[in-house]
């Protein structure tokens, strides 16, 4: 592990409410937090600004290529998948090279995407319950190791529940507007 916390999804989509969340999990660690900021131009001209008048401490990186958003995601020790907007590619890639994803769902679906891979990666302990759950998640290594037991992110590629429900409501569709026409 090179750092501590890595948030790997756009950093636009870290909303003002959870600024001060930021900021205490990068003064307990007493570390920065790395973003990836995928060369968003308002992440310089809004996010940044941001999270320095909320004290958040970060190492903004720049637009990676494949391969290094790859390699930065393995040397992580925990992803930080924003509240208010989860990660779906991101959080898909950290949990397959078995870096564990710590996740606040929220009311919204856009805020629900990291919940429902760590379910099917038989991870559902990471998914933290309240603001200062999620803090000591991201910052206690011992309190997550022992919440990633079990995770096995095989379960995002192999369940095929989801394509043969698709495949059967497709045949399902076609099958009645065939015979009604």
């Amino acid at each position: 592990v090179l750092f501590r916390s890595l948030m790997c999804q756009n950093a636009m989509k870290c909303t003002p409410r959870w600024d001060s969340l930021f900021a205490e999990i990068s003064d307990r660690l007493g570390a920065p937090i790395v973003v990836a900021s995928h060369g968003h131009p308002g992440v310089d001209r809004i996010v940044k600004p941001r999270f320095e008048r909320a004290g958040v401490r970060a190492i903004w990186l720049p637009k990676l290529s494949r391969s290094a958003f790859r390699r930065l995601v393995s040397l992580a020790d925990v992803s930080l998948d924003p509240p208010d907007w989860s990660g779906g590619n991101t959080t898909i890639e950290a949990l397959s090279q078995g870096v564990p994803v710590v996740t606040l769902p929220q009311r919204f679906m856009r805020s629900r995407h990291s919940l429902a891979f760590l379910m099917q990666s038989n991870a559902p302990n990471l998914v933290a319950s309240s603001a200062p759950d999620y803090i000591e998640l991201a910052i206690s290594p011992e309190l997550r190791s022992g919440r990633a037991e079990g995770l096995d992110c095989s379960g995002l590629f192999e369940d095929r529940a989801a394509t043969e429900g698709l495949n059967a409501f497709i045949r399902n569709v076609s099958a009645g507007v065939h015979t009604a026409g």
